[in-house]
């Protein structure tokens, strides 16, 4: 378990490190990481009360007011050809919204298209529209601490907190703006969500809201369409009928908006990743993911699913699937140039679903806490 929480979650903070020319203080933080998370684990029932409803406020209000601050500062390196460009595909994409409703008549520059895709871009409109792209992120991270909060007790909501914000890349992705952790929050919540409410009893209603929220994130990359099929593989042995409604209802918004804007734009840029990760990985390389996926999902489908499977570990090892194999060929493309790898980005989609089945493994029961006290 360990083992895990290094590679998936420290190991890509090494970008932060060898950007900044401090990569003699990330063993460093290698070592105090570990200590303190397992000290923490070892004095786990200490911990029941600690970071209580005033901490939560001030963590996530202090964390707007740093990002209000610390986004312009960051998002000024782009002048010295330096930051992230993942902020300016969303706000680039909603300002083709506001004026011409294509989306994708500007382009970051000549040499990168906007990633995003259609649904997600729209969605998330309002905070680039109205000048409050900082919120992004405490947004997303305020929903997904309202949710392990309801559903895993404040205990797993600290030690949720703490392991991903002992990711220097979480922090790092935070604060300069792009996309990829609002989405990973995003649909770690809906993955909660959807695996509690959804396999007890069948709820129409709630299905097709929660369809509607799962179409939105699957578009928000146009190699995640196979979003809507992982959970109408994973809820169908819970509950056969919200599966399908979710599974339809989640296709459609996927398949809609992404035909929509494919016929209604000169050039659909968020296609362009198709062809980057063919690039990245050869046409031989390309095909064995797309065998390797495939054939993970036909066992899954046919063997592995279920209900005592854990959910959480099946969505992060489908994803891994993905984004792991095109993490390390970006990282061999850039020949292991550490300050461009944009692949470890993608890492980030799993690790709030790592550790969401490394917390709900351990053995804790929800202690019960007065109103007023707890988040």
């Amino acid at each position: 378990m360990f083992l895990m929480v290094n590679l998936l979650i420290l190991l890509p903070s090494l970008r932060f490190f060898i950007k900044f020319s401090i990569y003699h203080l990330f063993f460093i933080y290698l070592v105090l990481a570990n200590i303190s998370m397992y000290y923490l684990l070892k004095n786990i029932k200490k911990y029941y009360n600690i970071f209580n409803y005033p901490f939560w406020i001030i963590f996530i209000g202090g964390l707007s007011i740093l990002n209000f601050y610390i986004y312009p500062i960051i998002d000024a390196r782009r002048n010295i050809g330096k930051g992230s460009t993942g902020d300016d595909a969303m706000i680039l994409a909603s300002k083709s919204l506001m004026s011409t409703g294509k989306l994708y008549d500007l382009m970051i520059d000549a040499k990168t298209p906007i990633s995003p895709g259609p649904a997600w871009v729209i969605f998330n409109a309002p905070f680039s529209i109205f000048d409050l792209y900082f919120l992004l992120s405490p947004f997303y991270l305020l929903i997904i601490l309202l949710v392990i909060r309801k559903f895993f007790g404040n205990l797993k909501t600290n030690l949720f907190t703490y392991y991903l914000f002992c990711s220097v890349i979480a922090f790092e992705l935070f604060f300069n703006g792009h996309d990829m952790l609002p989405f990973s929050l995003a649909f770690t919540s809906l993955s909660i969500l959807i695996n509690k409410v959804l396999t007890e009893k069948t709820n129409i209603s709630i299905s097709i809201i929660l369809g509607l929220l799962l179409g939105i994130c699957s578009t928000s990359r146009i190699v995640f369409f196979f979003i809507p099929l992982i959970f109408f593989i994973l809820l169908k042995p819970y509950n056969y009928k919200n599966a399908i409604v979710l599974f339809v209802v989640s296709f459609l918004i996927c398949l809609f908006f992404n035909i929509y804007y494919f016929l209604i734009n000169d050039f659909y840029q968020p296609i362009h990743l198709l062809f980057k990760g063919k690039h990245l990985l050869s046409d031989y390389g390309f095909l064995l993911g797309i065998t390797g996926f495939c054939l993970f999902n036909y066992f899954l489908f046919k063997k592995l699913i279920t209900t005592n499977v854990n959910w959480y570990f099946i969505i992060a090892i489908t994803f891994s699937i993905v984004t792991i194999p095109f993490s390390i060929g970006d990282l061999i493309h850039q020949n292991f140039n550490f300050t461009e790898w944009e692949g470890a980005n993608y890492l980030v989609i799993t690790i709030p679903h790592f550790i969401i089945y490394f917390i709900d493994k351990l053995n804790i029961k929800k202690r019960p806490s007065r109103l007023g006290r707890s988040f």
